[in-house]
């Protein structure tokens, strides 16, 4: 009896250490990756920079437009600025990335939960698969609220396990949280919610229980809502009238989700599955029935979305360390119940092979990407965030405070010139322009409002992009009549920014730039 306690203790610190070597190489990864942030996270750090200065949920003075689409991110992001002495960009990195390494660390107790007999195994699958995904370390430390939003699903799930009443509440509570980091955050709830109220250990409690739990889940939501129509005056956020759906993809977003099908290993891995029904105890089914929500939901968005422009599917992020557990549990009792396997005693051996292979597949799946992030082409150079940076310290520094702005990519050169009023040709932060967008026209014609308003300085993109001003005439043909063209910063390897001044506004550079 003693040998066997000795044993479970030493695989204990084992696997113990190696949580601690996972936490440690993600550490690794995403110090490496510390100075790329995605341009989009910039269009956060503008609003949290207002509200910190009181000038609340604004972009431009005055003019309250909920042009983010991650409130609590923004509100959390916030209250750090306001009790701490640190750069916003390094407390949302650090957020980031904590929150990324407690991912895996609730993974690990999720699954101890889930299979205590063979957790070991079960997390090594788990823990390296996601370590093999390169979207979970860059978008740990590129600004944004999706490692946030994938660990307060992952809790939901978690305590949704838990018998007792108190944790079925804090899982509520979870997913109520979900709900305002992103625009489909309901979903994940809602989907949740249906699909638990018949598993094992929900389905006892009484109705007034279960519309308590429903409650506790919808109060943050309805909360920022009432707040959205009292304080914006609109019942969705301007970036929903703004970006239109399919605008980055097609056939109902299923190339996007292509890359992770290949990472779980790809058509044969598919077909084990259809044909191997896991014949797992009751906490694995509880667990199956729990995590079908938010992946159904994610699935569900894509489908709506049909893609992003972001690289490493930033939308299917949020689900997949569940996804992954769940794939973990299912080739493990698969792996169990092959005889030749049994026989021949070699589970470790052959689950080691798997897992090579594997890692292999998600590195495959994402290679493309890999190369053009690492490279800085095509849309990747917009993870990088550096180079809009600078255009943005240029503007800073030759342009007179106050002197307006128009641009189709508007995180960095807009934070790190926050004396300048920005209008986005997207519509992101600008209502009108939204509203002409949503009508099916096009950003940055002669025609938009943003334009027709004769801003100071056009912040023009030259890249094959969904909209390229020098592939529309009627614009360049405007602009050569009314602007003078100024300077042109180069964008990764991938076009350029190109400045141009409004003829009658050429005082508006400054001193620094006649000298």
């Amino acid at each position: 009896m003693n040998k066997i306690s000795e044993a479970d203790n030493i695989n204990s610190k084992s696997i113990i250490l190696l949580l601690i070597l996972i936490i440690l190489i993600t550490l690794m990864i995403q110090t490496w990756l510390w100075d790329h942030i995605t341009d989009d996270a910039y269009i956060t750090y503008r609003f949290v920079e207002r509200i910190s200065n009181g000038d609340g949920f604004t972009f431009n003075p005055g003019e309250r437009v909920e042009g983010f689409s991650n409130p609590l991110w923004i509100l959390i992001l916030s209250a750090f600025k306001l009790i701490t002495p640190f750069e916003l960009i390094d407390i949302a990195r650090v957020l980031g990335v904590l929150s990324s390494c407690a991912i895996i660390a609730l993974m690990w107790i999720t699954i101890k939960h889930l299979s205590p007999k063979d957790k070991d195994n079960i997390f090594i699958i788990a823990a390296f698969m996601l370590l093999a995904s390169p979207g979970f370390h860059i978008y740990a430390s590129a600004g944004l609220e999706g490692p946030l939003l994938s660990l307060l699903i992952l809790a939901g799930i978690y305590y949704t396990l838990c018998a007792d009443l108190k944790r079925q509440y804090i899982a509520a509570l979870c997913f109520g949280l979900a709900g305002i980091v992103r625009p489909e955050g309901p979903l994940y709830g809602i989907i949740w919610f249906i699909l638990v109220m018949r598993i094992e250990n929900i389905k006892y409690l009484t109705f007034k229980k279960q519309l308590l739990r429903f409650l506790i889940f919808i109060s943050p939501v309805a909360a920022y809502q009432l707040f959205r129509i009292l304080y914006f005056g609109a019942l969705l956020p301007n970036t929903a009238i703004a970006k239109q759906s399919g605008t980055y993809g097609t056939l109902f977003g299923l190339p996007y989700l292509f890359p992770w099908m290949m990472a779980l290993g790809g058509p044969v891995v598919a077909f084990l599955f259809i044909f191997y029904l896991i014949k797992g105890n009751i906490k694995h089914k509880n667990f199956f029935f729990s995590a079908m929500g938010p992946i159904i939901s994610a699935i569900i968005f894509i489908i709506y979305a049909q893609g992003d422009w972001m690289p490493f599917g930033r939308f299917m992020l949020p689900v997949w360390p569940l996804i992954l557990i769940c794939f973990s549990v299912w080739l493990n009792s698969f792996l169990d119940d092959i005889n030749i396997i049994q026989t021949f005693n070699k589970k470790h051996l052959i689950s080691f092979l798997l897992l090579f292979a594997l890692v292999l597949s998600s590195l495959f799946a994402w290679g493309n990407q890999i190369v053009s992030y690492v490279l800085n082409e095509e849309l990747n150079m917009l993870m990088r965030g550096n180079d809009q940076v600078i255009v943005g310290e240029w503007l800073a520094d030759n342009i007179e405070p106050g002197s307006s702005v128009a641009t189709i990519r508007l995180g960095g050169i807009s934070y790190m010139a926050p004396e300048l009023i920005f209008w986005d040709l997207l519509g992101l932060t600008d209502k009108q322009q939204a509203l002409f967008i949503s009508e099916g026209s096009p950003g940055g014609t002669v025609n938009s409002p943003v334009v027709r308003r004769k801003p100071d300085i056009i912040a023009a993109v030259k890249a094959p992009t969904t909209w390229c001003y020098t592939e529309d005439d009627e614009f360049l043909l405007y602009l050569n009549k009314n602007y003078n063209f100024i300077k042109s910063f180069p964008q990764g390897n991938f076009g350029a920014f190109d400045i141009w001044i409004y003829n009658v506004s050429m005082q508006v550079l400054s001193d620094n730039y006649m000298d």
